[in-house]
């Protein structure tokens, strides 16, 4: 098994998380035992073989691709000799490849690197080329061995969990582990004048949706919410979908007026809206604490400030905001 570390990466690029996968490539390492071997003579024991195998140069040339190769990439020897292979790799893969191959070349060591091809029908693929150094019988170094197979699979399942991690799974909003990164930043930047708010939210009276519908209805309707929520809001501005029916919203770059006005909106879209169940159309009404993030504070503190005010928004009767003191 090879046993790989993947990073999960915040907006930032700070890591957060680390996914552990494991795979198994008993096929690929018998393969590489083999072309480790390999010399002329012993290059048509892989024609029939499933794995993907190339052979280089003492100078980086590469001179030799065998059927699996050529039936994946769908192109002949001669067209995939040299670097011609290469066209088959977008630009900034075909960069970093070359910049790790020519390392490679100069230390005259192993390597391995993800990168895309493109397969016979277009469609460029995820694989993964592992390179080893072999040698004449007189121990001189003749160039590289090596095979690819690949992972495009393996790299939606990255990218799915490391999407999981920072997303709510329902609604496909972003979760609170994403605003517990970003509010940082935002609590940071006040040093620099710049203001931002944060709204707290929930639905009132949504545990009788819940009761009288079913928790599958309950469940559309936040679906639905998130929607109607989303139309209200800048592009960059962060909706969280925080659990149940919270939710919270982070703007950035913006005043106390501006924020009344976005705070009216939202509890205007929601209350005018026709929610659809399968029985009859219902009107839901929002809760909304709002705070102004203008100083060097711990972000629990504005988020204990937004939701007193929406909890105190919510025993004024709902469909209101309270700016927090």
């Amino acid at each position: 098994f090879q046993i790989r570390l993947k990073k999960i990466l915040d907006p930032y690029d700070i890591h957060q998380n680390t996914l552990i996968l494991l795979n198994d490539i008993t096929s690929v390492v018998e393969a590489e035992k083999k072309v480790a071997r390999a010399r002329d003579f012993y290059l048509t024991l892989f024609e029939e073989f499933p794995a993907m195998i190339w052979r280089a140069t003492a100078d980086g040339q590469f001179d030799y691709f065998n059927r699996a190769w050529l039936v994946f990439t769908g192109q002949s020897l001669e067209e995939q000799k040299g670097f011609g292979w290469a066209r088959g790799v977008p630009e900034a893969d075909r960069e970093r490849f070359i910049n790790v191959y020519a390392e490679a070349i100069r230390e005259k060591k192993a390597f391995e690197i993800e990168l895309r091809l493109r397969r016979y029908d277009g469609q460029f693929r995820w694989v993964l080329d592992v390179g080893q150094p072999f040698y004449s019988l007189e121990g001189d170094f003749a160039g590289f061995v090596g095979t690819c197979y690949d992972i495009t699979e393996r790299k939606m399942q990255e990218e799915e969990l490391s999407y999981l991690a920072m997303h709510d799974p329902l609604t496909g909003l972003p979760n609170r582990r994403m605003m517990e990164v970003v509010m940082p930043r935002l609590v940071e930047q006040t040093e620099l004048g710049i203001n931002s708010v944060l709204f707290l939210m929930d639905l009132d009276n949504f545990k009788q949706v819940n009761d009288r519908f079913g928790h599958m209805v309950g469940d559309e309707l936040l679906i639905e919410l998130g929607k109607i929520l989303k139309r209200q809001l800048r592009e960059g501005d962060l909706l969280v979908r925080l659990g149940g029916d919270e939710f919270a919203i982070l703007l950035d770059g913006i005043e106390r007026g501006e924020a009344e006005q976005v705070a009216k909106r939202l509890l205007d879209s929601v209350a005018n809206h026709q929610f659809s169940t399968p029985i009859e159309s219902i009107k839901l009404c929002l809760s909304l604490g709002v705070v102004l993030i203008a100083d060097k504070k711990s972000p629990e503190i504005f988020i204990a400030l937004a939701d007193a005010a929406m909890y105190q928004a919510k025993e004024g009767g709902g469909n209101q905001y309270v700016f927090a003191s």
